[in-house]
């Protein structure tokens, strides 16, 4: 297989992203489901790290086109409307890419407290307040069941046989520098079977919103091998996104 790196492709990847943290100890957590642990906060600049690979098939096999960037939030109002424009710069290159993308963070009440996030189009409902660690949900409620994009030429069912979305644990969660903070563990889909894999997770944190988002969204046509899918997959990509402080 072969490997190349290839910037732009976080274009088509861009749906995701959310995780957490607070300086609370471990035996005082008190599980509140308050609205705190979903919109990105702080008085620093919010910043992601987001490491992609996008499998394409060639004539080789299949390629491995690899990206690396930092994703910057910019809050677009004074009033805190929880509209975000998300700039993304190439780590390898250093220059600013022409993506520019508005994540809009917002709450509906059909059911509950739903919180959803729109970015480039996609919406998905990732947490739903208050919960606990047996609170479970339809992510795809605002979504198309059926949506289909291309990657790398390459048509993928995005939305395809997803799970229930759950709660999956609360914990403590370390950041950088040490302290810890009581954080929400989130699985928005985890589906398997021998030719598609489907897995979704995110975990927020108490006052600090989304600090990871992991993605892995692959197909294959070796539904006998039992490799693990990084290295059997034939379509598809991962992504994983983690919050800088």
């Amino acid at each position: 297989m072969m490997k190349r790196t290839h910037f732009p492709v976080l274009s088509i990847i861009a749906l995701y992203a959310l995780l957490s943290s607070c300086d609370t100890e471990p035996d005082s957590f008190v599980t509140t489901g308050d609205e705190s642990f979903f919109v990105p906060a702080g008085t620093d600049v919010i910043q992601f790290q987001v490491d992609s690979v996008i499998f394409d098939p060639s004539i080789r096999g299949t390629d491995k086109i690899e990206s690396s960037s930092t994703w910057t939030l910019t809050s677009l109002s004074e009033d805190e409307s929880e509209t975000y424009l998300v700039s993304v710069m190439g780590s390898d290159s250093g220059s600013v890419a022409t993506q520019r993308y508005l994540w809009d963070f917002q709450t509906t009440n059909e059911t509950g407290s739903q919180h959803s996030a729109l970015l480039d189009g996609f919406n998905y409902i990732n947490l739903v307040t208050p919960f606990t660690e047996r609170t479970t949900w339809n992510a795809l409620l605002n979504a198309d069941p059926n949506l289909s994009i291309n990657v790398a030429g390459e048509p993928l069912a995005i939305n395809k046989d997803w799970t229930m979305a759950r709660v999956e644990s609360i914990e403590p969660y370390t950041l950088p520098d040490g302290s810890t903070v009581e954080a929400v563990f989130v699985v928005l889909t985890e589906a398997e079977n021998a030719i598609e894999l489907r897995e979704f997770k995110e975990v927020y944190g108490k006052g600090l919103g989304l600090l990871e988002r992991s993605q892995r969204f692959l197909d294959t046509q070796q539904a006998g091998s039992t490799e693990p899918w990084e290295d059997k997959a034939e379509n598809g990509f991962t992504v994983v996104m983690k919050r800088i402080f």
